[in-house]
């Protein structure tokens, strides 16, 4: 468990959503161009620390003028590796790092920082549905406007996301999940009214994949790896349901127009055993 001080943290991390905004944000580019996927530094996969916590990012997001990189909501969390959720009494709103927090983004030369975090929305809101409170786990970093110069949304190697998948996959079918490379993996079923998917990864996920994004076996995003098997062993992975989750984000004003944003390299299913 870390320990951190955060004066106000329970008052900050309830008005997470609806804060966040960072010096400067106001310069943010007119427009979104991409680096090419082939030299960009910032991409999905890579990883982000924030207070010490490192995981991967999951997708890139974005309004057309600012551009977010999606994580789990534990990889902001004071106790990640606790019961931390948007409900109940699981820890409390202090339990989420508060917004502005810096983020260190692998590749990028200027610091993010944390703009929503989907638990201290539902706190916020009184959600108390169990499958949001756990599954709706999402916090993004926006990234330095001098950066997105070296962003792009495609997943290296393999291409994509096409799209957000707007369906469960089937069981057996395949998926790919980026660890942070390709590796392939097969659906298992999908549970708590579609907002979480099970899937068997072929390799080892560590704690540090938290965020991983996973496409369906057409390239669509389908979440990212929120629940991985105990350390050292091989087994069931939880992918949250980037659909519900996007639509819970755009409930917020502010994020309202924010969209998923598609690789510019076409997605390529990875040639890889099983």
């Amino acid at each position: 468990m870390r320990s951190k001080t955060r004066p106000a943290a329970i008052a900050a991390g309830l008005l997470l959503a609806l804060t966040g905004l960072h010096p400067g944000s106001a310069h943010a580019a007119g427009g979104v161009h991409w680096a090419p996927a082939s030299t960009a530094s910032i991409h999905p996969g890579v990883t982000v620390t924030m207070g010490g916590v490192q995981c991967q990012t999951g997708f890139v997001l974005t309004d057309g003028k600012h551009v977010y990189l999606t994580t789990t909501g534990g990889c902001a969390s004071i106790w990640p590796g606790d019961d931390v959720d948007g409900c109940g009494d699981s820890r409390d709103a202090a339990g989420v790092d508060p917004p502005k927090t810096e983020a260190t983004i692998q590749g990028a030369r200027y610091k993010g920082w944390l703009v929503y975090h989907s638990f201290a929305r539902m706190k916020l809101d009184g959600e108390a549905r169990d499958n949001r409170c756990h599954y709706n786990n999402m916090a993004l970093v926006q990234v330095d406007p001098r950066d997105v110069k070296r962003t792009n949304p495609s997943i290296p190697a393999v291409g994509g996301p096409v799209r957000v998948a707007k369906s469960d996959p089937g069981t057996a079918s395949s998926l790919t999940a980026f660890l942070p490379a390709a590796t392939m993996a097969h659906a298992l079923d999908t549970t708590s009214g579609g907002w979480a998917h099970t899937a068997m990864v072929d390799g080892h996920v560590a704690p540090n994949n938290a965020g991983a994004p996973v496409l369906n076996a057409n390239g669509a995003a389908l979440g990212m790896v929120t629940v991985v098997p105990p350390q050292g062993t091989v087994g069931e992975t939880t992918v949250s349901d980037l659909q519900r989750e996007l639509k819970a984000l755009r409930q917020v004003s502010r994020f309202s127009d924010v969209h998923l944003a598609q690789g510019t390299k076409p997605y390529a299913a990875p040639n890889l055993p099983f």
